[in-house]
């Protein structure tokens, strides 16, 4: 216990030097600061010889600082949590749903087709859940001490839908209105779905979920500080 609070104190401490020193770098490049006068612990260094290269030593230590951060964040943390997982699924699943519905429609009316009645204004709602999450929570799962991601691991994006559909037909009771559930359709959605799902989620996460805030924002800004620095650094020694 003290170790995980160890790890998370470090890659806090980590995490704060990061953005610290980048907001600082990123400021003074786009306010022009006067970096060749830096003062540390009130004492003001003013470089005679090689000046060109403060920018340079800017980057190192931007560079290093974003090493830091990636090397003291905990394992668990490298990967969207389940929460995470739960935003790329309900968008896949609305994309299929959207790009679909035809289909879904056709395969509905295929399996209502079983009686003669002639059918008007057929209207489903399709609602879709992974299968891995259908499976997980299965009785035959119960004793089975596998963690919720093997089982991710093998649904390959698969979606179970159940469909409720309602119909009129001309000689059906109650105002002439059948309504009911198709249960059990598993669809594979395509490639191109997928990547759609992965890339959404991902911005959604970031700017709705703590997970982009905590650990995709400040690699992003010290990604950018790096950048700044050494583009700053190559521009003065080409001057």
């Amino acid at each position: 216990m003290s170790e995980a609070l160890d790890i998370d104190s470090d890659w806090k401490k980590a995490r704060a030097f990061l953005v610290t020193f980048s907001v600082v770098v990123l400021l003074a490049w786009y306010f022009s600061a006067d970096v060749n006068n830096i003062s540390i612990l009130g004492l003001s260094l003013k470089p005679k010889e090689n000046a060109n290269d403060i920018w340079g030593a800017i980057a190192i230590l931007n560079v290093y600082f974003l090493a830091r951060y990636y090397q003291k964040l905990p394992d668990e943390h490298k990967k969207p949590a389940d929460r995470n997982h739960a935003t790329y699924e309900k968008t896949l699943i609305n994309i299929y749903i959207k790009n679909n519905r035809k289909a879904l429609r056709k395969i509905t009316e295929d399996k209502i087709s079983t009686d003669h009645e002639q059918r008007k204004s057929l209207t489903i709602r399709p609602y879709g859940k992974m299968e891995y999450r259908e499976n997980y929570a299965s009785p035959q799962s119960q004793d089975d001490d596998s963690p919720i991601e093997s089982y991710r691991s093998h649904s390959k994006n698969r979606i179970t839908f159940s469909i409720w559909y309602s119909y009129k037909t001309d000689t059906s009771d109650l105002a002439g209105y059948h309504g009911a559930y198709l249960h059990g359709l598993t669809m594979t959605p395509s490639k191109t779905e997928v990547l759609t799902a992965q890339v959404l989620a991902w911005f959604k996460n970031c700017l709705f979920n703590s997970w982009g805030s905590d650990y995709i924002f400040p690699f992003l800004l010290g990604f950018s500080g790096s950048m700044i620095a050494t583009s700053s650094w190559i521009a003065a020694r080409v001057i």
